[in-house]
C-alpha cells in the first residue's frame, strides 16, 4: 500500500512518538491525578485511625503502603532496565535468546498491577472487617460495663 495506507484487517501501531503530546500529557496527568487522589484517601484514613487509637489498623495500611511502593519500583525498574532485558542480557542457546521478551515483560507488568490491586482490595477488605470487628468489641464492652455498673450478673453473654 502506499503513502502507509492500512489495508481493511491491518492493524497499524503507533509509536509514542508519533502520537500527539495533548493525549501523552493527558494521559500522564491522569496518572497522576488518580495516584495523588488515592496517596490523599491513604493519607485521611491514616489519621483516622491513629485519631481512633486502632494503632493495629494504622500499621496494618503502613504496611500495605510500603509494599504498593515496593510494587511500584519493581514496575519502574523493570520499566527501566526493560531494554536491557529484552536486548543485552541474552541465554546461550545454539545461539543467543533473550532472557525476556518484550510480550513477557509486558506480561510481568501485568502482573504486578494485578498483584498490586489484589493486595489493595484485600487490605481493604481486612481492614474493614477489622474496623467492623473492632464496633462490636465496644458494643459487647459497653454491654458488660453496663451489667457490672447495674450490679446485674448474667451466666450468658451473647457475640455479634
Amino acid at each position: 500500500m502506499a503513502g502507509g495506507e492500512a489495508k481493511a484487517g491491518d492493524t497499524m501501531e503507533i509509536t509514542l512518538e508519533h502520537t500527539p503530546t495533548w493525549i501523552v500529557a493527558g494521559v500522564c496527568s491522569g496518572i497522576v491525578i488518580i495516584s495523588l487522589l488515592f496517596e490523599r484517601m491513604l493519607h485521611r484514613l491514616g489519621k483516622r485511625l491513629s485519631k481512633d487509637r486502632r494503632k493495629p489498623l494504622y500499621e496494618a495500611l503502613l504496611k500495605v503502603k510500603e509494599e504498593l511502593m515496593l510494587l511500584g519500583f519493581m514496575s519502574l525498574l523493570l520499566n527501566v532496565l526493560q531494554g536491557a532485558i529484552t536486548q543485552r542480557i541474552c541465554i546461550p542457546e545454539s545461539g543467543k535468546v533473550p532472557i525476556l521478551s518484550v510480550e513477557a515483560t509486558h506480561q510481568l507488568h501485568i502482573f504486578i498491577f494485578i498483584l498490586a490491586v489484589t493486595h489493595v482490595v484485600l487490605s481493604a477488605i481486612t481492614i474493614i472487617l477489622g474496623i467492623t470487628q473492632t464496633r462490636n468489641w465496644r458494643h459487647w464492652e459497653e454491654k458488660i460495663q453496663l451489667n457490672d455498673d447495674s450490679g446485674i450478673y448474667t451466666d450468658t453473654f451473647q457475640f455479634h
